[in-house]
């Protein structure tokens, strides 16, 4: 909340004009995401889209836009904006777009997507690449090569990027129905458990 709230005095205080103003709402957009504030977060990136024509600018905006999408469970949307992203941030892009196709049920074009990381080294350092591709597993009936690369994740990892779920639901697709009831109850004893609508 503190990153937001300097982003934003600076944003306020002075840099309504310029790369200063955009780069400054750029960071309040990203800490609402952070903060999980999607609908806030893609307001200021839509704001930064409007008024910058720095590429570096836009990428970010795109690949954040398509995160809050995701956030939002609006994986079409998320699909579009992700598919703008180029640069650094396309291997993540990649990786967000697979989770999209996942959710929308195309379970190929996950894999497929994923399939364009394995020879670099983001499928293997990626929380999300690594908990997308054992979905990817789980769902194509390879539950112990799903099991066996969730189980590299810790909780607090999955926590932090929102599986959790995920992790249950490869658990009982391998018919590990304790561990995956285990799992679910500790989400749903969790005080602060986001985003259980999926």
């Amino acid at each position: 909340l503190e990153a937001r709230d300097v982003f934003h005095y600076a944003y306020i205080v002075g840099f309504k004009k310029g790369a200063s103003a955009e780069k400054s709402n750029l960071g309040v957009a990203k800490a609402d995401y952070n903060l999980k504030r999607y609908y806030e977060s893609r307001q200021n990136l839509k704001r930064v889209l409007s008024t910058t024509k720095d590429p570096n600018i836009i990428n970010e905006a795109y690949f954040f836009l398509g995160l809050c999408e995701i956030g939002l469970n609006n994986y079409k949307s998320a699909e579009r904006y992700l598919a703008n992203v180029t640069g650094y941030r396309k291997k993540d892009a990649v990786i967000a777009m697979a989770e999209c196709a996942i959710r929308l049920n195309d379970v190929n074009r996950a894999e497929t997507l994923i399939k364009t990381l394995i020879k670099s080294s983001e499928i293997s350092t990626s929380t999300r690449a690594i908990a997308i591709n054992a979905m990817v597993d789980s769902l194509n009936g390879r539950h112990e090569s799903a099991v066996r690369n969730i189980s590299k994740l810790s909780y607090s990892d999955l926590k932090k990027n929102d599986l959790l779920i995920e992790r249950a639901q490869i658990l009982y697709y391998a018919n590990r129905l304790t561990d995956a009831e285990k799992q679910l109850n500790d989400i749903l004893n969790s005080t602060d458990t986001l985003n259980i609508n999926r």
